[in-house]
């Protein structure tokens, strides 16, 4: 079997630069669709209190 060596990018960037990214890029289809398109989500502090999981 033989594989070329191909170029590769890896770009390690933060969940909520990811977020604000996707919503930019899909602003006009969450408007055409006559949604807000605002993802509310559970920040780390949410997600662990007292060092219980948070159901």
């Amino acid at each position: 079997m033989h594989m070329s060596r191909g170029n590769a990018l890896l770009q390690i960037i933060t969940f909520e630069k990811l977020i604000v990214g996707a919503k930019k890029r899909n602003e006009v289809f969450f408007r055409k669709l006559g949604i807000d398109g605002d993802i509310e989500l559970p920040s780390s502090d949410d997600t662990e209190k007292d060092g219980e999981q948070a159901a």
